[in-house]
């Protein structure tokens, strides 16, 4: 009996020491450790550099629950791994955005392997996985960059940019949520990208919170071009992440130019959680009132919006200030984002692309039946990706590529979008992520190749 767990501890032993020398090499296999997939042409005949642009939720492994993916075979992070940078050296991306990065000391060194350079955030010391923006350094056939020459980090709990319109920062829960803008000369010409991403609040009942992070996203990025003495404020932006938030939401509404047509719907979406968590006194230091219990009967915490008070007068915007807030205020040119999936996307449904105003009613959570059959035109004329998350208890669409309006005045308003990165297939995805062989994530990454 010892002389078999000797032979056991050894060949462990063996196997971590392996696997350890290939990544140390660059050499890690990682062949079958994804499912293929391909970018397809969208606008062929575009004149200009292309750069392709990414996104992708890599599952934080400080997150990783057996009781969130029951039946997955692709938990552990040395399972993981492989998958994680098959995704990276499989779509010769130029400039992805990443969320839920965690493991930065066993990624970064593979990544900067592969050759790219990248940019790394938490925003708080306490907090285990935050933001990545990586690019192209190492020259060669496709565009590469150098290191930004401007770099902003947003904590959404702190900012107010609301000239007064409210006390304070119009906050209804301490979220920890941040956002990171980069501007990126490209390395042999002139010119360069502005990349935010970021990963908003995931609470499904804090709708509000969502809207008040993506006016303030916005908001710095219109910013950002006031001023004529940057080079960075005629470069195109491109906005991609984690929204946690589906296309007929009010965040995405309000990002994609809605907001008007969709006013009364939004403030009947939002009422319900605009109320202060005791999250939120208790920052201030404020004696705190516990109106609620913090979870459900059922334990159920996505569900309910835990301990709270209702928001005092002038504490919380209204949704047209919300609105108003999350606008590009260049003259002649939309004053919104434009999804490079939803504008674009149906145009590959021979390729099999499936969308995400073809859903129905099915099920999007583990204990659901079915949905009540859709009826708001934001669905059913929605053509963004029919899931960007698919596991075993849940299948939404949370992940966006972005474009902001250009800020010439020539040419089209928005940059082209020439190439999509083709999502998976239900059948593939059928049971659940992440799986070997499939994703490494519960998140599907996205991607366009964008003509600057």
């Amino acid at each position: 009996m010892d002389d078999d767990i000797a032979r056991k501890r050894a060949e462990r032993a063996r196997r971590k020491q392996s696997a350890a020398q290939k990544q140390e090499n660059g050499k890690e296999d990682t062949s079958g450790a994804i499912h293929a997939r391909s970018w397809v042409p969208v606008n062929s005949e575009a004149s200009g550099t292309r750069v392709r642009v990414v996104s992708w939720n890599m599952l934080a492994q400080c997150l990783v629950r057996r009781e969130l993916f029951p039946g997955s075979d692709c938990l552990k992070y040395r399972t993981r791994f492989p998958g994680i940078v098959a995704e990276f050296r499989s779509h010769d991306f130029d400039v992805g955005c990443f969320q839920e990065v965690d493991s930065i000391n066993e990624l970064g060194p593979a990544v900067q392997k592969m050759g790219y350079a990248y940019e790394y955030e938490r925003g708080y010391a306490n907090k285990k996985h935050g933001l990545m923006i990586a690019w192209r350094s190492k020259p060669g056939e496709r565009p590469s960059f150098q290191v930004p020459i401007m770099k902003r980090v947003l904590t959404l709990d702190d900012m107010a940019p609301w000239d007064h319109e409210v006390q304070g920062p119009s906050l209804t829960r301490i979220t920890r949520n941040i956002a990171m803008i980069v501007a990126l000369p490209f390395a042999d010409k002139e010119g360069g990208i502005v990349v935010a991403t970021t990963h908003l609040f995931w609470h499904p009942r804090y709708a509000y919170e969502r809207v008040r992070q993506a006016a303030i996203i916005t908001h710095t990025l219109n910013e950002l071009r006031q001023d004529p003495q940057q080079p960075w404020s005629k470069w195109p932006i491109v906005f991609a992440g984690d929204l946690n938030d589906q296309p007929h939401s009010s965040s995405y509404t309000l990002l994609t130019g809605g907001a008007d047509t969709y006013m009364r719907s939004m403030e009947a979406d939002l009422a319900p959680s605009r109320v202060v968590h005791t999250s939120v006194d208790e920052a201030r230091g404020l004696r705190t009132v516990h109106c609620a219990a913090t979870v459900s009967e059922q334990g159920d915490e996505d569900r309910i919006l835990g301990r709270y008070r209702p928001a005092l007068d002038n504490e919380l915007l209204t949704v047209s200030q919300l609105a108003h807030c999350g606008r590009f205020t260049m003259e002649g040119r939309p004053s919104h984002f434009l999804s490079a999936y939803g504008s674009t996307y149906a145009s590959l449904a021979e390729h099999g692309a499936e969308f995400f105003k073809d859903r129905g009613n099915a099920p999007e959570r583990y204990d659901q039946t079915e949905s009540p059959t859709p009826t708001d035109p934001r669905q059913l004329q929605s053509c963004e990706p029919k899931w960007t998350l698919h596991s075993s208890l849940f299948r939404l669409t949370l992940d966006y590529i972005l474009l902001a309006p250009n800020a010439s005045h020539e040419g089209p308003d928005f940059p082209t979008v020439s190439s999509l990165l083709i999502l998976h297939p239900e059948s593939v995805l059928h049971s659940g992520v992440p799986r070997l062989g499939v994703c490494s994530s519960d998140h599907v990454m996205v991607g366009a190749e964008l003509v600057l």
